[in-house]
C-alpha cells in the first residue's frame, strides 16, 4: 500500500513538474504569437503608407489631396476599407485561435503519452529512493529545492516583465 503512495506521489509529482514545463512552453509560444503579430501589424501600416504615398501623386506628378480629405469627401470608401480590414482581422484571429488549440490538444496528447509511459516502466521512482543513502536522498532533496527556487524566480520575473510590458497577453480570452 505504501509502495503505490508513494508511486502515485512520484508520478503526481513528475506530473506537476511537466506541467510546470507546458505553462513554461505556452508562455513561449505566446509571447512568440505577440511578435508574430505585431510584425504583420507593422507590414500592414508600412503598406498602408505607401499607398498613401501612392494614392498623394497622379500620373501627371501633380499633387492630389491628402488621403484624410479623400476620405472625408468619400466617407464611403474609407468604411469599405476599415470593413475589409475588419475581415482580415476576424481571419487572423479565428486562424490563430484555431492554431492556439491545436497546440493545447498537442501539448495534452504529450502529457497523456509521457504519462502511459512513465506507467508501462518498471522503473519506480520508489525503488530508485530504497538504493539511494539518506545523504544521498537529502543532497538530491536540497538541489530540487535549489532548482525548484530559481525556476520560481524566473517565472516570476518573466510574469512581471510580461505585466510591465503587456499585460493583455496574461488576460484569459473569452469566446
Amino acid at each position: 500500500m505504501e509502495k503505490n503512495l508513494a508511486e502515485t506521489q512520484i508520478f503526481l509529482l513528475k506530473e506537476q513538474e511537466e506541467h510546470k514545463k507546458l505553462k513554461e512552453e505556452r508562455v513561449v509560444e505566446v509571447d512568440l504569437l505577440s511578435k508574430v503579430h505585431h510584425q504583420e501589424m507593422s507590414s500592414k501600416e508600412e503598406k498602408l503608407f505607401r499607398q498613401k504615398a501612392d494614392l498623394s501623386q497622379n500620373d501627371s506628378g501633380m499633387q492630389l489631396q491628402d488621403i484624410e480629405d479623400v476620405f472625408e469627401e468619400n466617407p464611403a470608401a474609407r468604411i469599405a476599407e476599415l470593413e475589409m480590414e475588419i475581415h482580415v482581422l476576424r481571419n487572423k484571429n479565428i486562424s490563430v485561435s484555431e492554431s492556439f488549440e491545436e497546440l493545447q490538444a498537442q501539448m495534452l496528447s504529450k502529457g497523456l503519452e509521457d504519462g502511459r509511459s512513465l506507467l508501462a516502466q518498471n522503473n519506480s521512482l520508489a525503488a530508485e529512493f530504497e538504493a539511494m543513502s539518506e545523504l544521498e536522498l537529502r543532497k538530491s532533496l536540497q538541489e530540487q529545492k535549489n532548482l525548484n527556487m530559481q525556476l520560481k524566480n524566473y517565472i516570476d520575473g518573466v510574469l512581471i516583465t510580461i505585466m510591465e510590458r503587456d499585460p493583455g497577453l496574461l488576460e484569459v480570452g473569452r469566446k
